[in-house]
């Protein structure tokens, strides 16, 4: 059976209950990730996720098929996480913006009062 994560021919291939990596039976196998070497064994802990256990495949397509579904659902999940920090950025924003024009409207208001008073002080004393 060949490894669809490096290649080889050689030995069993395994793929983790948790994250669904896929990764041989030789000590040279990186799986999914390009760093982290090493050889699965049937019920060994995941060398990438480190909370799930390997178990073997007997079908590569399917295993490769399910790693393929739990990518994309992961890539959904990251994408709506983004979208709600967007949202909630953009009510920041807006409430800034709010808090920004309120105090701009307390200002103009404020100099107004006080041109106000200036000019009925002056009409005062002028007359």
């Amino acid at each position: 059976m060949k490894c669809p994560s490096c290649g080889r021919m050689k030995g069993k291939v395994y793929q983790c209950d948790n994250c669904y990596e896929i990764r041989c039976s030789h000590s040279e196998c990186t799986g999914d990730s390009l760093y982290i070497k090493g050889r699965a064994t049937s019920e060994s802990t995941c060398k990438k996720c480190k909370r799930g256990r390997y178990q073997e495949v007997t079908d590569v397509d399917k295993a490769v098929s399910r790693l393929n579904r739990h990518k994309e659902s992961e890539t959904a999940s990251k994408q709506m996480k983004r979208n709600k920090q967007i949202e909630e950025e953009k009510e920041l924003k807006k409430a800034k913006m709010k808090n920004f024009l309120d105090n701009a409207w307390r200002s103009v208001v404020l100099c107004v009062v006080v041109y106000v008073l200036w000019k009925i002080y002056a009409w005062y004393h002028a007359s």
